[in-house]
């Protein structure tokens, strides 16, 4: 399957809370969850996932031989699928529960599973609702998982690379040996792009949990990230820095009229108004 990437802005409307599944015009990125099925990719950078009836399947893309300078076309080749075992209701479809700026919320009626999908964050968020038994699956072998309660590191005979955390400790079955370390618990929930001052735009993420949050950092702050904290994907290296908010500014425009080769003279009207008073006082 080719998902079809588009460049969108990242403002959207926002969304009354007593409707929540209905609605005219939503934001272009994330257009592939409300059109026909609701199960077509759609991009999530560094991301492309894909929602259904009862899961969400994610992979890291690549780019097709179909690419031009005009479109970029990704091939949606699953990694992992997120979901629950023995899940009540099959046929009800995930809901919108949320969106703003910068993130939608995808509820999952039928497994109880309320997924944070927020642009700029490195993290697909998962979040149980009540006590369920989580499914975490793949089509490839997995050749490194860990046992560690907090942090499952997950490589794929694909070549990918997947960390897993959960907050509070989850046990999870998995296959082959282990490695083991320890994390924070702080995750992004939503985000919001603000023109609070002129010739300057503020982007801010609210998070829930303890300890510090990471964010993929805009191209202007490359600079100030050290080599180390980076990854590579379709859109080129990505870096992560700590933090829940930055802005950026620009040194303000004056606007002004300006005439290379003057004003003619039938236009000037300085001019033209003067002969009308002499003519008027003759």
């Amino acid at each position: 399957m080719v998902g079809r990437w588009r460049c969108a802005w990242p403002f959207g409307f926002d969304l009354d809370s007593n409707d929540t599944q209905t609605y005219e015009r939503p934001p272009p990125f994330f257009h592939n969850f409300v059109l026909e099925n609701g199960n077509q990719p759609e991009y999530f950078h560094s991301y492309l996932v894909q929602s259904s009836r009862s899961q969400l399947t994610q992979c890291y893309p690549s780019l097709s031989p179909f690419t031009t300078v005009v479109f970029f076309y990704l091939i949606f080749a699953a990694d992992i699928a997120i979901s629950t075992i023995n899940n009540a209701n099959l046929n009800a479809k995930p809901v919108i529960s949320k969106y703003n700026d910068l993130n939608v919320t995808l509820d999952f009626p039928s497994n109880n599973l309320k997924i944070y999908l927020i642009r700029g964050s490195p993290f697909v968020t998962c979040k149980i609702r009540r006590k369920v038994s989580l499914s975490i699956s793949t089509n490839h072998t997995i050749r490194v998982p860990n046992t560690d309660l907090t942090k499952y590191t997950i490589k794929l005979n694909n070549s990918k690379t997947w960390l897993l955390y959960a907050s509070p400790p989850a046990k999870l079955t998995l296959d082959k040996n282990s490695i083991s370390s320890s994390t924070d618990s702080s995750y992004p929930v939503s985000g919001k792009a603000l023109f609070n001052e002129p010739f300057g735009i503020d982007y801010r993420w609210k998070k829930q949990g303890s300890g510090d949050l990471q964010i993929l950092a805009h191209a202007l702050y490359r600079r100030l990230v050290l080599d180390n904290l980076k990854y590579n994907s379709v859109d080129g290296e990505l870096f992560l820095i700590i933090c829940d908010y930055w802005a950026m500014k620009t040194e303000p425009v004056p606007v002004a009229w300006d005439s290379i080769e003057g004003i003619n003279k039938q236009y000037d009207i300085t001019s033209n108004n003067r002969k009308i008073i002499l003519h008027h006082i003759k």
